[in-house]
């Protein structure tokens, strides 16, 4: 199982998400376009399973505008996605169990937030200076 712990940017790799102290390359889900990242997070890296994205993982960012959460994470650390300028959207898959403190805390730009499932334990401060549309998808 994998936890995604950071990410960065560069000419070469214009995306590379960080396990650890291993660097992975930009895959086919995660698009870059002059400095603007469309993020979907894979499923799994190198057939290891994503369960969980790591405090201050994409924190401070102002290339991120939108994320996609598959169903394999079940937790999202602390501050996460905090302070992250761009940021639009995000949908987050069926099996969330966790959302840490201040994750989405001052990402003056979300439109639109989605549980695609579960209502996870939500933790303080997470939706913070955050003006976004908060919806629950819930199975009829």
């Amino acid at each position: 199982m994998i936890t995604i712990t950071g990410y960065s940017v560069n000419q070469d790799k214009p995306i590379a998400l960080s396990v650890g102290t291993t660097v992975f390359g930009a895959s086919d889900s995660i698009k870059s376009t002059k400095n603007v990242i469309n993020l979907v997070i894979p499923e799994e890296i190198d057939d290891m399973k994503v369960v969980a994205i790591k405090e201050n993982a994409f924190a401070d960012s102002s290339e991120i505008v939108s994320v996609i959460i598959p169903a394999t994470v079940e937790k999202i650390g602390p501050s996460a996605f905090e302070n992250c300028s761009q940021l639009s959207m995000v949908i987050v898959g069926e099996n969330i169990k966790h959302v840490g403190a201040n994750v989405f805390k001052d990402c003056k730009n979300m439109e639109f937030i989605s549980f695609e499932k579960n209502i996870p334990e939500i933790e303080e401060n997470t939706f913070e200076n955050v003006s976004a549309k908060v919806y629950y998808r819930k199975e009829v």
